[in-house]
């Protein structure tokens, strides 16, 4: 089956229901737009994190952002976060991430929802 769009259909005409029929999870995600902030809206506390086993941040994170660092510290890139906030759920060490949204506009924008 072709991803194409039908001649009849302007892309913005077409229902939530089409787009999830036709458009895999990896176009709608490869669409979105980042408008990056130059001040980070998750910063790890790296104290708190040192004592974590799990690291379920590493795994946990749909846009793969989170990475364990050869010193066993954690690493997160920001820059393209989808914002979901699962880290945030996720994360067993109270207090090891301090997260916010994007300050003024920023952060990601979503082609499809």
């Amino acid at each position: 089956m072709s991803n194409q769009w039908s001649p009849i259909y302007e892309k913005d005409q077409v229902s939530q229901e089409l787009v999830s029929r036709y458009v895999s999870m990896t176009e709608r995600l490869s669409s979105n737009t980042f408008f990056i902030d130059n001040k980070p809206h998750i910063v790890i506390d790296q104290d708190v994190c040192s004592g974590c086993e799990r690291k379920t941040c590493i795994t946990a994170c749909p846009a793969e952002l989170f990475v364990e660092l050869h010193d066993s510290s954690i690493g997160f890139n920001y820059e393209y976060c989808l914002e979901c906030g699962t880290c945030l759920i996720l994360c067993s060490g109270d207090g090891a991430l301090s997260w916010s949204y994007p300050k003024d506009g920023r952060g990601v924008s979503y082609l499809y929802g």
